[in-house]
């Protein structure tokens, strides 16, 4: 079989691997860009980033899986060093990592609304305690000016 047919056969000619390559390392990278540069975002895109990046880990997983199970049925030496070796492990760092920034994302933007929500809740407490404390004093006043025209 010449050179170019066995490359025909190739896992790398796949859209698999196109797509595998996108959604590990092209979208990632896109995305990772437009959270340094844009100025100002909103949580709502922080998560949505986030589990962007956890559902193209997913999708990651299961091109790694499809395209070890190509590669073992193609001639190509390169497909089976790639995707049927140790070097295959390395690919998997890719989506664990992608994984983690957006897990990553997704507890930064709960924890932000946690700590601003708690900080509401203080704040409601301490309105509460300052109304109660005025009706407190109020209550004494009028007790006391009660007993005062009693006397």
């Amino acid at each position: 079989m010449t050179g170019a047919a066995m490359f025909d056969q190739s896992a790398f000619v796949r859209i698999e691997f196109w797509a595998l390559v996108l959604s590990s390392m092209i979208v990632p990278a896109g995305i990772y860009v437009a959270m340094v540069i844009k100025q100002r975002i909103s949580r709502i895109t922080v998560f949505a980033f986030g589990m962007l990046l956890i559902l193209l880990s997913a999708v990651d997983l299961f091109l790694l899986q499809h395209l070890m199970t190509v590669a073992g049925s193609t001639p190509s030496l390169l497909d089976d060093k790639l995707f049927r070796s140790e070097f295959s492990l390395a690919l998997y760092l890719l989506p664990l990592t992608s994984a983690a920034v957006g897990t990553n994302l997704i507890s930064h933007v709960l924890e932000r609304h946690l700590e601003e929500a708690e900080r509401r809740l203080d704040r409601q407490r301490d309105r509460e305690t300052q109304r109660e404390r005025a009706r407190n004093r109020e209550r004494r006043a009028q007790e006391s000016e009660r007993l005062r025209r009693q006397a």
